[in-house]
């Protein structure tokens, strides 16, 4: 992981920035994850595709997430 922080808006979980190899079974999308921080702790985390929050930047326009 190339950064990590606490997701500064709704997520209510941490955030990163990671990068692969391209895989040769058709993606890391969607695959779990450990990762390991610098205490020594470990986390499960979840590959998604960019960007992963607001796809249709409904909070610039001041619209619900939930609907």
């Amino acid at each position: 992981m190339t950064i990590g922080e606490w997701s500064p808006t709704t997520l209510e979980t941490g955030i990163g920035y990671v990068r692969f190899a391209a895989p040769t079974d058709g993606g890391w999308e969607g695959k779990t994850v450990t990762l390991v921080d610098k205490e020594g702790a470990e986390h499960a985390g979840t590959v998604v595709a960019l960007p992963f929050f607001d796809k249709e930047k409904r909070l610039p326009r001041g619209m619900s997430l939930d609907d």
